[in-house]
């Protein structure tokens, strides 16, 4: 976006419409010219409506007071995210951190949602669990998958609680070699 002139003491009481004139012309141009920035502009289809929202860069939280809520723009590892502030939080709503424990990643939505991915490998014949000391309210989805050839099975079963929600791998194949898995696990937080 640009810097565009505006000038508001024009149109003047007392002044000659006229000698108004071009200041004016130049108060429009700069109105139509702000509206296009993030709008379908005048005399178009769609006219008003949104084509994007652009935001300023590293802005403070605004603070506002109870019934209001604001979208704005701040860092957050230096680069520009967009955050959302209502009366009693401010909430990150994009490049939420990544969550990282040796191969276990995770990542939490600001309205509750956990998503727990990673890998591990199982011992031969034997059974691995993935736990997460994380309160889930309520499972949605959870997976486990062999992620290398060679043939095993994997065996998935879950374990959730009121206070963890694991998953267990097995090597069912009963060869003598460990068997790299990959899981994934999405549930609600409370």
């Amino acid at each position: 976006m640009g810097n565009y002139v505006f000038d508001n003491t024009i149109p003047a009481a007392g002044h000659n419409p006229s000698t108004d004139q071009p200041i004016m012309l130049a108060n429009n141009v700069s109105d139509a010219s702000i509206w296009a920035q993030d709008h379908v502009g005048y005399n178009a289809d769609n006219g008003g409506l949104h084509k994007q929202v652009t935001f300023t860069a590293n802005q403070s939280a605004p603070g506002f007071g109870s019934g209001v809520s604001d979208l704005f723009a701040n860092l957050s590892s230096s680069i520009s995210q967009l955050f959302f502030q209502n009366s009693t939080t401010t909430f990150q709503l994009t490049g939420l951190p990544l969550v990282t424990s040796g191969t276990d990643y995770g990542i939490v939505t600001p309205w509750g949602l956990t998503i727990n991915f990673g890998n591990h490998s199982s011992s031969s014949g034997g059974a691995t669990t993935v736990t997460y000391a994380i309160a889930l309210g309520a499972l949605f989805y959870w997976s486990a998958s062999a992620n290398n050839t060679g043939g095993g099975i994997i065996a998935n079963t879950q374990s959730p609680t009121t206070t963890t929600m694991g998953v267990t791998c097995t090597n069912t194949n009963g060869s003598l070699v460990s068997k790299l898995f990959t899981y994934l696990v999405i549930g609600r937080s409370v």
